[in-house]
């Protein structure tokens, strides 16, 4: 399968990070065995906290997984 390196960026003002609740759902959605549901595999994640930024790089069929 192809690689692809995902951004996903926000700001100060919508930091998912202000709500534990929204955190720990965007946390899920990330997580290996929600993203196994859709094909895809994740290899490797890195969060930028003070940038509001994290990249994931993933095997996906295709980039409209």
């Amino acid at each position: 399968m192809p690689l692809f390196v995902v951004v996903a960026k926000h700001s100060l003002e919508t930091c998912p990070a202000g709500n534990p609740e929204m955190g720990k759902m965007l946390l899920a959605h990330i997580h290996e065995d929600n993203a196994s549901k859709f094909g895809i595999k994740v290899q490797a994640s890195a969060g930028a906290e003070s940038q509001h930024t994290l990249h994931l790089i993933v095997d996906a069929g295709s980039r409209l997984c």
